[in-house]
Parts: structure tokens; C-alpha cells; sequence
């Protein structure tokens, strides 16, 4: 739990993290979905070499990107089962109530890369975007939108503050764990009753440690004369380069096509 991928940023210094923060966000906005909407098993196996590309193109070591399999086996593991229970076409197998068929294979492999597709490519963009560079790339987009200025860096301020507090829960819930379990407490043996009893002894705690970091990141904001509504200045300013522009196109271009071979 304590090694938790999504929303943590590795400092580097490649080509993905010298995009411009706001590109990759909108490519993002544009692969996901594209990633959902294609339904074939090989384009799926395309947009995943796609994406290991851009892995090597991070800089950062591939371990890191495929722990994300270690959070994602309950999901597929439900994949399979819902499948095997509503099975269509030529029965492979047939386990009591569960039917292994030629169209339930196929629907579950190609779900299966739809979400760890999905993931890689958060994980990617979570990974390559400072947290000052996921404010402003919010704020800029908001902009666009015509949202006023001191609205569109509130909400960019309370989006970033609220993504990045995922991995420090995590952190926080993998020490009171292993704290409790230092002490003799057993939160993985009995039935459901007595599990749910020994997970008090973990989720009070976290839940007044998450309250008591929530108010003291409020007197630090308030130390530093955050107010709510005011104009603020930048100290950085990024510009988007013919760089940028040749990022977004390939990542546009690339969702366009899998969209039209899907079609």
C-alpha cells in the first residue's frame, strides 16, 4: 500500500517531463477515452506498445509503471467472473455455474487492457507533472473556458490539493497497519464481524490524522497569505513550443486512427 503509483511525481529531466503541463493534460483527456472506445483485441495491444513507448520515452524505470498490476487483479479477477456468469457463444469450459466461452475470453482480455491501458496512462501523467505544474495547467484550461481568473486558480488550488492527498493516506494507513499488527492485532483472520471491529482500530486514527493534516495545511496556506478570491501573480510562466504542439499531435493523431481502425 505504501508504494501506491497514482498521483505520485518522479523528478526528471526527459522529453515527457519537459512537455508542457497543460499539453499533457489535454492528451490525456484525448487518450483515455479513445482507450474506452476502441474495442478490438489488437488495437488494445497497440495502444499498450503505445504506451510502453511512452514509458521509455519517461525515462523512469518500467518497474515502477507495472505495479499498478498489483492494485488492478481484483478488478479483472471480477472481469472474469461476471463475464463467465452471462457467457455468449461456444462454451470452452464449463465450471458449475460459470461458462468458459470464445466471446467471454475475448470481452474479458479486452476490459482487462481497457483499465490497465487506462492506468499506464495516468500513472504516466502523474508521474512526469509537478504538482505546481497540474495548478497551472488547470488554471490555463480554465481560462480558456472563460472562468474567471481567481475561480479557475481556487478550484485548480482544491483539485490538486485533493489528488495529491490519495498516496499520503496510503502512507498514513500502511503505518497505522503495520503498528497495529506490531502490537499483536490480528486485522486479517476471523469472519467479517471481527474484521470489521479491527478495522476501527485503524480507521479512526486515519480518519483524525486526515482532519488534523486538512487543518494544518489550512494555518500553513494562511501563514503564507493564501486568500481565497485574491489576484495572484506567477513566478514561472511556460510557454507552449513547436515541442508541445508536435506531442499533441502525435497523441491526437494516434487516438484518431485506433478510433477510425475500431470503426
Amino acid at each position: 500500500m505504501a508504494r501506491i503509483v497514482v498521483g505520485r511525481y518522479i523528478p526528471g529531466d526527459s522529453i515527457l517531463h519537459r512537455t508542457h503541463p497543460a499539453v499533457k493534460l489535454v492528451s490525456l483527456m484525448v487518450f483515455v477515452p479513445s482507450i474506452f472506445w476502441v474495442g478490438a483485441v489488437w488495437l488494445q495491444i497497440a495502444t499498450l506498445l503505445f504506451i510502453l513507448f511512452g514509458i521509455g520515452l519517461s525515462g523512469i524505470s518500467p518497474i515502477y509503471f507495472f505495479r499498478v498490476f498489483r492494485f488492478l487483479w481484483f478488478f479483472f479477477t471480477l472481469i472474469w467472473v461476471f463475464q463467465m456468469l452471462q457467457a455468449e457463444g461456444y462454451i470452452l469450459m464449463r465450471i458449475g455455474p460459470f461458462r468458459l466461452t470464445d466471446l467471454s475470453v475475448t470481452r474479458s482480455i479486452v476490459l482487462c487492457m481497457k483499465i490497465l491501458n487506462g492506468f499506464l496512462s495516468s500513472v504516466i501523467f502523474s508521474a512526469t507533472v509537478s504538482p505546481i505544474q497540474l495548478s497551472d495547467s488547470i488554471e490555463s484550461l480554465l481560462r480558456l473556458w472563460k472562468v474567471k481568473p481567481e475561480t479557475a486558480q481556487d478550484f485548480s488550488m482544491v483539485f490538486n490539493l485533493s489528488l495529491k492527498f490519495f498516496p499520503i493516506l496510503f502512507d498514513e494507513a500502511d503505518r497505522l497497519i503495520k503498528a497495529q499488527k506490531s502490537k499483536g492485532a490480528s486485522l486479517d483472520y476471523g469472519g467479517v464481524p471481527s474484521r470489521l471491529k479491527a478495522a476501527q482500530r485503524v480507521v479512526l486514527p486515519l480518519l483524525f490524522n486526515t482532519i488534523k493534516r486538512a487543518d494544518d495545511l489550512s494555518i500553513a496556506l494562511e501563514a503564507r497569505g493564501y486568500t481565497s478570491g485574491e489576484k495572484r501573480v506567477k513566478y514561472r510562466r511556460q510557454r507552449v513550443g513547436w515541442k508541445d504542439w508536435c506531442f499533441l499531435t502525435v497523441v491526437i493523431g494516434f487516438s484518431a486512427l485506433m478510433i477510425s481502425f475500431s470503426g
